[in-house]
């Protein structure tokens, strides 16, 4: 691994996050984060990666506020993200 490399892994959990992690990993569920832009939740899934070898795929969707609330046919069922 290049320096450049290895500096890009220098994030670290604090404890909280990492007992969470390794609960929702034995008990083989989902771990929902939620929080401001810019408080770490990408990168704390960029450790997770690492720490289970595997690939992290970030897919961005754009969503305007008037899209998500669209419904369709008379049925009325909901055709976008709420």
């Amino acid at each position: 691994m290049s320096a450049s490399t290895k500096e890009a892994f220098t994030y670290l959990p604090d404890d909280g996050l990492r007992a969470a992690y390794e609960v929702a990993r034995d008990l083989d569920m989902p771990l929902l984060l939620t929080g401001e832009p810019g408080t770490g939740k990408t990168e704390f899934a960029r450790w997770i990666a690492r720490e289970q070898e595997s690939v992290l795929k970030i897919l961005h969707h754009r969503r305007n506020n008037h899209q998500n609330l669209l419904y369709s046919g008379r049925t009325r069922q909901h055709s976008g993200y709420l």
